[in-house]
């Protein structure tokens, strides 16, 4: 059979110390758990203030106004989209490197 092998770990002042914190302030949380102990909301003050402000919390008012904006963005693609079959949009491309000068680069336009 096989020997058992003692092994001895030494653990320094410092160690032990942060160590006996550490389970000192584990066993307040574990206890104050059990007990129900600690910061709290009364039932009843939460109960009054059940009706959240405007769109806070609540994904029904969210949804409508994503969908509102999903609709707002949707005219405004059609209004672009519109302009450019009709040729009235006007488009300028700018060098990068110019870009705060304002100049617009003169290549010719490609049609696919």
């Amino acid at each position: 059979m096989h020997g058992r092998t003692n092994i001895q770990i030494k653990v320094d002042w410092y160690t032990r110390c942060c160590l006996t914190v550490i389970a000192a302030l584990l066993t307040l949380v574990v206890v104050g758990l059990w007990t129900d102990v600690g910061p709290r909301v009364e039932r009843q003050a939460a109960a009054q203030s059940s009706t959240p402000p405007d769109g806070f919390m609540n994904p029904g008012k969210q949804r409508v106004g994503l969908e509102e904006q999903q609709k707002n963005t949707n005219e405004r693609l059609s209004e672009l989209i519109r302009l450019f079959q009709t040729g009235n949009a006007k488009v300028q491309v700018t060098d990068p490197k110019e870009a705060g000068k304002g100049q617009a680069v003169n290549a010719p336009a490609q049609k696919q």
